[in-house]
């Protein structure tokens, strides 16, 4: 079996298990086997080797991959020094992994194995209709708490908001489910022209979210939603259409990191219990007054310039912090807790960037509606400790650094071949050079 599709199968098992987490749990633990699964952060480690051995085998340039994993050293270095203990640290490296594992799946161009649009539209439909159905029963992994030695586990949350349900089918929160309907619906909506299946695709992921009450998936898929079809009109890097889009990336950029550094400093608006404004916006001024001001108050001395490094935020430090953990609830203030000025270096670097994207052919197109997402979903979570989010950052990350020194698969003028037809052609992909990956064109 080729080293591409060994990577195919890993990470397509991987995020399926990640996608029906709560069914998994539910069945490990009727046979009192919960720890199998986390064997599935075995098959991630496998899928970052065979990453790493497929660009060997292609001759593709991996400084950028060895100085990811330098980076990565560094941060650990940075947790040990504040004096978190090394479980911790080890705990917060686990939960870049996925980050790492995206970028080297791009980087390497093992990414192209992965462009199987039925395969991935068949999980789509697998997660809406466990929501949907979830909307109608009750399943019995609902609450689930598992026992792991001396810790427990909550293998599915079950609450509400308001009386309302927050629904999560088979996986293991509403807003786990919801994240990975969203960065389906975006991959797929690359790939379909017919009218009726944009339209069916739309509805049904759409209905999906509003049932999950995920208002940041709502937020981010309602803002990428048009891009599928204006996308496809920026022919090069000089078209006027592409720097109102832009725009869009460097507005929500700013007001994610500015909203929580500014917060604290004004007066938190009061809403009526239950009304609309309640509903939309109360979890967003707990955050600005609450989560935020916490998470910065974890930096003291030095760690302003460095952060806390790895494990310093976020799940990680929920485990092992348990009086001063912090969700952080914002991509801005995870970065900026866990590596200071370099994990602003990134943040800046994934927004400024952008201008690189010339958007003519699929791979940017795809980066760029993914760049969209990761900045408004950003405003208020975290991004990294979600795994499959983790994986597309790391993956745009990636994308940004092959167009930004010169690792090109075209010339910044290329117009895309003509289109493949929609869910048909799961084989056919565009070569490029080693170090870009090779796309399906869209």
């Amino acid at each position: 079996m080729k080293i591409d599709s060994i990577v195919r199968i890993q990470i397509f098992v991987y995020v399926t298990t990640l996608g029906v987490d709560a069914v998994l749990r539910w069945m490990l633990s009727k046979v009192s086997a919960d720890p199998l699964i986390y064997l599935r952060d075995l098959l991630l480690i496998s899928a970052a080797g065979f990453s790493a051995w497929y660009a060997v085998r292609q001759r593709v340039d991996s400084r950028h991959i060895a100085a990811l994993w330098w980076g990565l050293l560094l941060l650990m270095g940075i947790g040990l020094t504040a004096g978190l203990p090394i479980a911790q640290v080890l705990f917060g490296l686990k939960v870049w992994i996925p980050f790492a594992v995206g970028f080297m799946l791009v980087d390497s161009g093992a990414i192209a194995a992965l462009n199987r649009p039925r395969m991935w539209a068949a999980l789509w439909l697998l997660l809406c209709a466990g929501i949907v159905w979830n909307h109608y029963t009750r399943f019995p992994w609902s609450g689930l708490m598992i026992q792991l030695g001396d810790t427990a586990v909550q293998a599915n949350r079950e609450w509400t908001t308001y009386g309302v349900r927050r629904l999560s089918g088979f996986s293991r929160s509403s807003y786990d489910g919801a994240i990975l309907v969203l960065l389906l619906h975006i991959y797929l909506s690359h790939y379909c022209e017919s009218f009726s299946r944009k339209v069916a695709l739309c509805a049904i992921s759409a209905g999906t979210l509003y049932l999950t009450t995920s208002k940041g998936a709502i937020g981010a898929f309602l803002c990428t939603l048009p891009l599928a079809v204006v996308l496809p009109y920026v022919r090069s890097r000089v078209s006027l259409i592409r720097f109102p889009l832009i725009a869009i990336i460097l507005v929500a950029a700013l007001i994610g990191a500015l909203a929580p550094i500014f917060s604290a400093q004004m007066a938190a608006p009061t809403f009526a219990r239950g009304s609309v404004e309640a509903k939309l916006f109360e979890s967003l001024v707990d955050r600005g007054w609450t989560t935020w001001p916490s998470a910065f108050a974890l930096l003291n001395d030095w760690q302003w310039i460095t952060g806390r490094g790895l494990g310093g935020i976020g799940s990680a430090q929920g485990q092992f912090e348990p009086l001063l953990a912090s969700p952080a609830d914002n991509f801005f203030v995870f970065l900026y807790v866990t590596g200071g000025i370099f994990g602003v270096a990134f943040y800046l670097f994934l927004a400024i960037l952008v201008f690189r994207l010339s958007m003519a052919n699929a791979a940017e197109r795809m980066a760029f509606t993914y760049l969209v997402a990761i900045f408004t979903y950003g405003l208020t979570a975290s991004l990294i400790d979600n795994a499959i989010f983790a994986m597309a950052v790391g993956g745009v990350f990636a994308t940004l650094s092959c167009v930004s020194f010169g690792r090109r698969a075209q010339s910044e003028d290329a117009i895309d071949s003509p289109r493949t037809r929609p869910f048909s052609n799961d084989s056919g992909q565009t070569g490029g050079r080693p170090g870009y990956p090779a796309y399906t064109q869209a």
